[in-house]
């Protein structure tokens, strides 16, 4: 994979993060946001890793960085790249999908347990963490898991140690990266922040030990393992302004399953035929399978503040050609309020920058001008009117460098 790293400041870099990515055979690449090294696009890399540093996500008048990095972090996790936030990468990773950063109650600097929550084991990055491990740390600030998280870790000091969002994204508040020499650097650059606390160790009780940074090396690989095989076998979570886009899965049958037979819906599907259970079904089934396969299916959408299954949207291979087409469906009570372009255009940015496709078509039938509307607000080219199916239907695409000049990314 292609690893990119954001650093922030010159003494907290990779550490032990380095030998084993590079051992695992990933390319890596580091932009020094403190020398002024411009950002990367998201399609430049896989997975983004974006290290500590000793200011704060709210600093963005001292440092003008900080704003355009939490817009890439923003895009990176819209595009379905793996994304590692560590201690101050963590606190933009909770910020940019909806957390609130703010101050610990007690800042945490030092070795201290970490204990994995209960419930974390649903993630594969809770079941990569140990019951309990002991940490390295070194923050005043922490972080509320956003909408949709999952919370993984805690410690004494601080209740949000980590959290997994999706399995693709991962935020942890603490350090398993951490090597002797990297601590000695942190403890003489931000000696000032020694000072007496319950949870502030002595330089000397942080260094005394050498086999601690080696305990904790494990542990990092177990959870640099779980991000390798990531989302393919379920396909990319996805998000937006407004809403959070995951693979559908069976626990959505019934939802999905009364979209299908709403009377108002099925008007507009291909099929106005009543749909049974077992077909809708196989379509979850069968969209899993092509995200394993392709990295593409169907999503479900949800409103990031939580609630229900709003609809689903998609790409799908069209049966007998190469043509992959864009498919999306709402539920009534949420038309008109410009969820299905939000989501689509999440979805084309993921089949052109995740999935490698060149093209995506799109088509709806005559009667529909709502759809065809739609399809023309994506920036997509109308190629003429044939039968389909014994219906008049409008067909319309938009290649990869259309999408590209039209909108540059996914909706942030």
């Amino acid at each position: 994979m292609r690893v990119h790293t954001l650093q922030h400041v010159p003494f907290e870099g990779l550490a032990a993060l380095e030998p084993a990515l590079r051992a695992a055979g990933h390319e890596i690449a580091v932009t020094r946001l403190f020398a002024g090294d411009p950002l990367p696009r998201p399609d430049a890399f896989d997975w983004l890793i974006v290290l500590g540093g000793p200011m704060s996500v709210h600093d963005e008048d001292r440092f003008a960085w900080l704003a355009p990095e939490k817009q890439l972090v923003r895009r990176s996790i819209e595009c379905g790249r793996a994304v590692l936030g560590i201690c101050l990468g963590a606190q933009l990773v909770a910020e940019v999908l909806g957390g609130r950063v703010r101050a610990n109650r007690e800042k945490e600097i030092g070795w201290f347990p970490v204990e994995r929550v209960a419930g974390a084991e649903a993630s594969p990055f809770g079941r990569a963490l140990p019951a309990r491990t002991v940490a390295f740390h070194w923050h005043g600030e922490t972080f509320d898991p956003p909408p949709g998280a999952l919370h993984l870790a805690r410690s004494e000091a601080c209740e949000s140690q980590a959290f997994a969002w999706g399995e693709r994204v991962l935020a942890l508040q603490f350090h398993l990266e951490t090597t002797r020499a990297a601590a000695a650097s942190l403890i003489e650059h931000c000696r000032d922040e020694l000072v007496p606390g319950r949870f502030i160790e002595t330089p000397e009780a942080m260094l005394a030990d050498p086999a601690r940074f080696e305990r904790i090396h494990p542990v990092m690989a177990r959870l640099l393992a779980a991000f390798e095989p990531g989302a393919a076998a379920n396909g990319a979570r996805l998000a937006t302004e407004r809403l959070l886009l995951r693979p559908c899965r069976a626990a959505d049958l019934d939802a999905l399953h009364a979209l299908w037979t709403d009377a108002r819906v099925r008007r507009f599907l291909w099929d106005d035929r009543a749909i049974e259970r077992s077909v809708a079904a196989g379509v979850i089934e069968a969209s899993r399978a092509s995200f394993a396969e392709r990295r593409i299916g169907q999503w479900a959408l949800e409103l990031r503040g939580g609630g229900d299954l709003l609809g689903f949207a998609g790409l799908r291979a069209v049966d007998g050609s190469a043509e992959v087409e864009l498919l999306y469906g709402l539920a009534p009570a949420y038309w008109g309020k410009g969820y299905a372009v939000e989501a689509s255009r999440a979805v084309l940015a993921h089949g052109f920058e995740r999935a490698g496709l060149a093209r995506i078509a799109g088509r709806t039938d005559t009667p529909n001008t709502r759809s065809a509307r739609l399809l023309e607000r994506l920036g997509m080219r109308f190629e003429g009117e044939r039968e389909v199916a014994g219906r008049p239907t409008l067909h319309y695409a938009i290649t990869r460098a259309e999408f590209a000049a039209g909108t540059g990314s996914a909706p942030r």
